[in-house]
């Protein structure tokens, strides 16, 4: 008997585009990872617009994406607005940043010591000041964006395109074109929250969520406890002091101090190890290459501050 047989198949092999064969993020994936973006821009956007506001910190409000179409995005913002086009993330992603006149006012208001109070009647031209803040701002917000999009490592990426006051201008999308829109509302708590729009095509939108392609894998260690030693936390730079000696002075004698005058300190055994005037180990002073140094004895048992 002979076992050798040729097969031929019977018909073609089904060639399916990748289309079909790739599977996209279900939907509560995506909201998984518009959600940590949210929160990552959001925290970024908190420690990046302190300096512009005198150190004082803000509550900031990112929305969620709205849909609407371009030329409803246009009519909301009006025909004189402050519109700056920015240039987010290693993809270069385009997107449109708007505030009105009197959102603007009450920023530069603010930011020169101000109330903030937004006025119920704006100017019509905007004040030199006030073009040079809201420049200032875009670019935070550029980068802020930047960094949730693409790490830490993308502090310097994102900057701002041009600054018009006409928002069709800019051409950040054809009227017909299919949008998202987030409200940003940011100010001291407790206080009226000064607003601001950011608009961009919807279908350009997923690309600013990191890592939306990844598998669910990905998305579980995500939600996973955070690891202090890897990225973004592992790079934030901590101030540590050591301090050597701590004594008491009276009020008449800081009054007297003058050049010359000699304080006699006493350097403990062990010096304290502090983050943000919390102790989180002691060490004893040495030298090392002819430099001072401090040997780290023992670790605290507490927690380091957040």
């Amino acid at each position: 008997m002979n076992m050798h047989h040729s097969f031929a198949p019977e018909r073609a092999l089904a060639q399916h585009c990748p289309e079909l064969t790739e599977r996209g993020p279900r939907s509560e994936e995506r909201a998984e990872y518009l959600r940590l973006w949210r929160r990552d821009a959001t925290a970024f956007l908190e420690a990046d617009l302190m300096p512009i506001f005198m150190g004082e910190k803000l509550v900031v409000k990112l929305g969620e994406p709205e849909p609407a179409k371009g030329s409803e995005i246009f009519a909301k913002i009006g025909p004189v607005a402050v519109n700056c086009l920015l240039r987010c993330g290693a993809a270069e992603q385009t997107l449109l940043l708007s505030a009105d006149l009197a959102n603007a006012m009450a920023l530069t208001d603010r930011s020169f010591g101000g109330n903030g109070t937004i006025p119920s009647d704006a100017p019509d031209v905007l004040p030199r000041s006030a073009a040079i803040l809201i420049d200032r701002l875009a670019l935070v917000v550029a980068r802020a964006i930047s960094r949730a999009t693409d790490g830490v490592d993308a502090a310097q990426t994102g900057d701002v395109v041009v600054r018009s006051e006409s928002a069709i201008r800019l051409k950040p999308f054809e009227a017909d074109c299919d949008c998202v829109m987030l409200a940003l509302n940011f100010g001291p708590e407790g206080s009226e929250l000064w607003s601001m729009l950011i608009a961009m095509p919807e279908a350009e939108f997923d690309g600013l969520l990191p890592g939306l392609n990844s598998d669910a894998a990905s998305l579980a260690a995500l939600r996973g406890p955070a690891d202090p030693r890897s990225k973004p936390f592992a790079e934030i730079p901590l101030p540590l002091d050591a301090i050597l000696a701590e004594f008491e002075l009276s009020l008449d004698g800081l009054e007297t101090l003058s050049p010359g005058d000699e304080i006699p300190l006493s350097v403990p055994r062990e010096i304290p190890l502090q983050v943000n005037d919390q102790s989180f180990a002691r060490g004893t002073v040495g030298t090392l290459d002819e430099h001072m140094a401090v040997r780290v004895t023992r670790l605290s048992h507490e927690r380091l501050p957040s």
